[in-house]
């Protein structure tokens, strides 16, 4: 699983891996997978939000994610599945819009 990819402590030369956590609305660890550490983090969502749906059989959740993670482009996507609200660190104008279009947030 380690690979080599983008160092979040600028050290050049490391193998590293990347680890997909989920929690429940506690912040208690409901899932975690590992991944090769050449994988970005944004590539890490689709299988997570699959996780989600298919083995714990959830349909509306709120995902909570870094500009990385949440680009405007992959919120637009995600929207389409349906049931999936977002908590993000876009821009506020985005951020607002964001929210708004992807469901009621509390």
């Amino acid at each position: 699983m380690k690979a080599f990819g983008h160092n979040r402590d600028k050290k050049k030369g490391k193998r590293q891996i990347v680890y997909g956590l989920m929690t429940n609305s506690e912040g208690r660890p409901i899932s975690i997978q590992v991944y090769p550490g050449n994988r970005k983090d944004h590539e890490t969502v689709e299988d997570q939000i699959d996780k989600l749906k298919m083995r714990f059989g959830i349909e509306h959740f709120v995902l909570a994610g870094d500009r990385g993670m949440l680009t405007q482009g992959r919120i637009e996507k995600l929207k389409e599945i349906g049931g999936i609200h977002f908590r993000n660190c876009l821009k506020r104008a985005i951020g607002k819009k964001t929210s708004r279009r992807g469901g009621p947030l509390s």
